[in-house]
């Protein structure tokens, strides 16, 4: 096997099942999908061949990077892509992570959805209806959106060199300011300063579904694909 695709998901049962409708009509020789269900109630099913879903099992707030680590556990895959469930991978990216040699291939983002058939829907018309902020929609054609940490490609044997996520910082701070991936992220910079590691110089493209701050606040669900957790600070509990 040479690429395993990791998602985390809580909920976002109709997303899920739109992306595993668009998974489906890709190119996936020798690639693994494995949507890790994060405690969702109900569970998350499918009987596509083309995704396996895996339960966590695991029913506590915000433990996505133990389930990110969970899948790397068990993924077949020599590379690995860890990615959010609102996104999209195209089909270059995928061909591009299975084939790569080096040591962490990232993305750039551009605003996209797709639709209850599973296709996908990047117009401008679109991207307005999911109530993405004005200034992030120019007047010619869709922007890049900043790249994200948690989104990316890298050999399963490095990703554990590096030690993972820190499972232990999991819930115990607000979620998007300091967790698990904020380590990981540090660590990774440090190496790379170092010169002991290197980021590949070709980003393949993936879609964003336009939620959260681009859409003008941290909750920002306008199509309610996702989970109803709150990404706002003061509406986080912690799990300890």
């Amino acid at each position: 096997m040479k690429l395993s695709i990791i998602f985390p998901v809580l909920n976002s049962h109709e997303f899920v099942r739109r992306q595993i409708k668009y998974l489906s009509k890709l190119n996936l020789e020798d690639v693994e999908v494995l949507i890790m269900d994060d405690g969702s109630n109900p569970p998350l099913m499918t009987r596509s061949k083309a995704v396996k879903i895996i339960p966590t099992n695991d029913y506590r707030q915000w433990t996505q990077e133990i389930a990110r680590n969970s899948g790397a556990k068990i993924a077949k895959g020599k590379n690995l892509i860890l990615m959010d469930i609102d996104h999209i991978l195209t089909q270059d990216a995928i061909d591009f992570c299975k084939d790569f040699d080096g040591d962490k291939v990232n993305f750039v983002r551009r605003f996209g959805i797709l639709d209850e058939n599973g296709n996908v829907d990047c117009t401008k018309e679109t991207i307005k209806k999911a109530g993405v902020r004005r200034k992030w929609i120019p007047r010619q054609g869709l922007r890049y959106v900043p790249g994200h940490r948690n989104n990316f490609c890298m050999r399963k044997q490095l990703f554990w060199r590096l030690g993972g996520y820190k499972e232990h910082l999991a819930g115990k701070a607000y979620p998007y300011g300091g967790g698990p991936d904020a380590k990981w992220w540090a660590k990774w910079r440090l190496l790379r300063r170092n010169n002991r590691v290197v980021d590949c110089d070709y980003n393949p493209l993936v879609y964003f579904v336009p939620n959260g701050k681009y859409c003008g606040n941290m909750d920002a669900d306008k199509l309610n694909l996702f989970h109803r957790l709150s990404r706002k600070s003061g509406n986080f509990k912690s799990y300890v």
